[in-house]
């Protein structure tokens, strides 16, 4: 939790402001099976305090924390480390050593981390939503000029269209069944080719399971 702190002999759960600092840093708690622990996440330099009035431009986001095995994941964004998303790595068993890299270099603006939870918990593997989020001091907006989005291209690196990965160049797309898999059909596009392709019956019937 940024700029908080566990107390020495507080019950698991229980904070307080870090004394005299207003420089947030990211920290885990987590516990080992006999007591709780704490360690921070690499170590920021940048002040900053939510004093004044209105919202204010938070220059970290909320992270969040994955854990695999004996390792732990922390995917944030900082402005201190650029405008993208960071991706910070323990694989000690104390989780004392962190590795720090950038994820996404791209600037996200006010982005919060936001991922598929049920593809991580079936998968274990992690897809983020990423957009360019604009937020104003003091309930201001911001012109947010539009952008392109690329979860279409999720469908061909890691959904229902994987095959055509092998095609070599970038490629997004979306497939589609109808009930019963009576027709099945596949859009897609690359920067300089667009391409429909459908399967089906003339007297619609079942494609068969492999269509599903």
């Amino acid at each position: 939790m940024p700029g908080r702190t566990i107390r020495r002999q507080s019950l698991p759960g229980e904070v307080e402001d870090e004394a005299g600092s207003e420089v947030p840093q990211f920290r885990v708690v987590w516990r080992d099976g006999a007591r709780w622990r704490m360690n921070e996440v690499g170590h920021r330099t940048q002040p900053f305090r939510l004093s004044g009035g209105g919202t204010r431009r938070i220059p970290i986001s909320r992270p969040q924390v994955f854990a695999g095995g004996d390792s732990l994941y922390l995917v944030y964004r900082d402005e201190e480390r650029g405008p993208g998303v960071s991706l910070a790595v323990s694989t000690d068993p104390a989780h004392a050593a962190w590795s720090v890299k950038e994820l996404y270099g791209p600037s996200v603006g006010m982005w919060e981390p936001s991922f598929d939870l049920d593809r991580w918990r079936r998968d274990h593997i992690l897809d983020l939503f990423l957009q360019n989020v604009g937020q104003g001091d003091a309930e201001t907006q911001e012109d947010v000029p539009p952008q392109m989005v690329s979860i279409l291209e999720g469908v061909v690196n890691a959904g229902t269209a994987t095959v055509v990965k092998s095609v070599g160049k970038p490629l997004a797309g979306k497939t589609g069944t109808t009930n019963d898999a009576k027709d099945v059909w596949f859009c897609g596009f690359s920067p300089d080719l667009a391409v429909g392709v459908y399967m089906g019956f003339d007297q619609p019937r079942s494609l068969g399971g492999w269509a599903q």
